[in-house]
């Protein structure tokens, strides 16, 4: 098996490294959501997971208890509600986008009226979503506590080496993902964007030092890509599975860029250590890439531009399912790519996961035949 299909393997099978680590004797901590610090869950000695969906998710568990959250959310509620997730020491459920603060409650209401139920302890994660200091000081307080149930459940400090350790590892996870994303915007990688989709999001999946070896390895295999057609960068809702970029590429598209939040942010935002490495990773939690619950608007839109400027693609494709935040941006954004006449689609108020598959490869094709600003 070549290093790509390793990854690829460990993205589709979501939970079988962690299984497997389990297995071996070590310890697994799941978390929803990139505010989660997973350098203090690796500091603390466990591998940090991050829930994700999969194609048996049971949407009608997920849904009985989510009711009308966006669909990625009901998918993974299933899941946990299934079992799927039941070798976990805890669960992270951090106070992130309305549909994933609610898990909290269903799973905390689920184990009180079903104490043998498979999900696994739970822990709740406050975080303030502003950007000001008001909101930093409060985070910082929670992240703070967070450390303290970290050391509970270890029986044992978190020091200030394992700190660091595990700072290294996740910048330079962050240094490849980077690079990753270049060589992506540039074409000098032989991946599509669904295969690029599947190798960042092994990273959230697995150890990370293994995860850092595969991809150096991958980075060195991948000679320059062949052109993909026409060069898409992807904006909307987070794209949990690769369903939605598999119909996209199969209209002539090639994905190279992306702003959600498995897709090249993960690259984004390595931690400087300056002094107190605690206090240097929770000022990077508190100033990152702003989630599209996180204020002002002209905030992520200036973000968007900054993705848009980088990538330098063809064309943009929004996406949004039912409800989402993101759709708030998206007007300002459309705006500014209407300024510099860079064309755009706009698949709107979709049903989870993929809308409406043969729509989309209509309107998908004709917009990329026309190279026309589209709505």
């Amino acid at each position: 098996m070549n290093t790509l299909n390793t990854l690829m393997e460990y993205y589709k099978d979501s939970t079988a490294y962690a299984r497997k680590w389990k297995q071996d004797g070590g310890k697994v901590i799941g978390y929803f959501c990139n505010v989660v610090p997973e350098e203090l869950i690796m500091a603390a000695g466990f591998l940090p997971v991050r829930v994700t969906v999969s194609p048996d998710a049971d949407m009608r568990k997920g849904g009985e208890k989510m009711g009308r959250a966006e669909g990625f959310a009901v998918a993974m509620a299933g899941r946990v509600i299934s079992g799927n997730y039941d070798f976990l020491d805890c669960l992270v459920v951090p106070h992130a986008r309305g549909s994933v603060h609610k898990m909290y409650s269903v799973f905390r209401d689920l184990k009180k009226e079903k104490p043998d139920c498979p999900v696994p302890e739970i822990y709740f994660l406050d975080h303030a979503h502003s950007s000001y200091m008001t909101s930093q000081n409060y985070n910082r307080d929670r992240i703070l506590e967070f450390v303290k149930k970290l050391e509970e459940w270890s029986g044992k400090a978190i020091t200030e080496e394992a700190l660091t350790e595990a700072v290294m590892i996740t910048n330079r996870t962050k240094e490849l993902l980077s690079e990753f994303a270049k060589r992506r915007a540039e074409g000098t990688i032989d991946l599509t964007g669904t295969e690029a989709l599947a190798v960042i999001g092994a990273s959230m999946l697995m150890d990370k030092k293994e995860y850092n070896e595969l991809l150096a390895a991958l980075l060195e295999e991948e000679a320059a890509g062949e052109n993909c057609g026409f060069r898409v960068f992807f904006s909307g809702c987070p794209q949990y599975s690769t369903d939605l970029y598999e119909l996209l590429e199969s209209c002539g598209a090639g994905v190279i860029a992306e702003n959600h939040c498995w897709g090249n942010r993960a690259g984004e935002n390595p931690i400087e250590i300056r002094g107190n490495v605690l206090e240097d990773i929770i000022h990077r939690y508190n100033t990152k890439a702003p989630c599209p619950s996180t204020p002002p608007l002209e905030g992520r839109v200036r973000y968007f531009i900054s993705c848009i400027e980088k990538a330098q693609p063809d064309g943009v494709v929004f996406f949004s399912l039912r409800g989402d935040a993101e759709a708030w941006d998206i007007p300002d954004e459309i705006a500014y790519l209407k300024e510099k006449g860079i064309p755009y689609i706009y698949f709107e108020k979709q049903k989870y996961p993929v809308g409406d598959p043969e729509e989309i490869r209509a309107r998908m094709t004709e917009f990329i035949g026309s190279g026309k600003e589209g709505e």
